[in-house]
């Protein structure tokens, strides 16, 4: 049984000094990230795998999307699972915060911020806390997975 909430349930993440925001609704599970080995000929936003409890995950970093220069991984790093019945993968990040429920009119589909043409598609606008007065990025991750289901990135069983 699904129940439908009022409020946007947001999980807050760290991610190269940033945070930012995720709807929980697409998220599976939120993992540790456990030792992970490189994809010869991969791209580059899908170059790492890792084992979780016995299915290979393929980790998505966003610093390709994002153009952000991010560091090593993080000691609390945690990989956050998207996906359906299709296709599953991880996004990186370098801690997870918190889940908070959230008005929808804090959401303002205008970011407000200059995005490269390339990450649009993945932000689903920009939350306002009003509590501290900062806009938070709100990915849309649902985008994620239709990009990868877009480029054939099946999972296999």
């Amino acid at each position: 049984m699904k129940f439908k909430y009022s409020k946007l349930q947001v999980l807050f993440f760290l991610w190269a000094g940033r945070e930012f925001g995720m709807e929980l609704k697409d998220v599976r599970e939120i993992l540790k990230l456990e030792k992970t080995q490189p994809v010869p000929l991969a791209p580059s936003f899908l170059n790492r795998i890792m084992n979780a409890r016995g299915r290979v995950l393929s980790i998505f970093y966003l610093n390709q999307f994002f153009k952000i220069n991010a560091g090593p991984d993080a000691a609390e790093a945690r990989v956050m699972v998207l996906g359906d019945n299709e296709v599953q993968a991880g996004i990186y990040a370098d801690s997870v915060s918190r889940i908070e429920f959230m008005e929808p009119s804090c959401l303002n589909p205008d970011p407000g911020q200059a995005l490269q043409k390339n990450v649009k598609g993945f932000v689903k606008g920009a939350l306002e806390i009003k509590t501290c007065e900062k806009k938070i990025l709100l990915l849309d991750s649902g985008a994620v997975i239709k990009f990868l289901k877009k480029i054939k990135f099946r999972q296999k069983s």
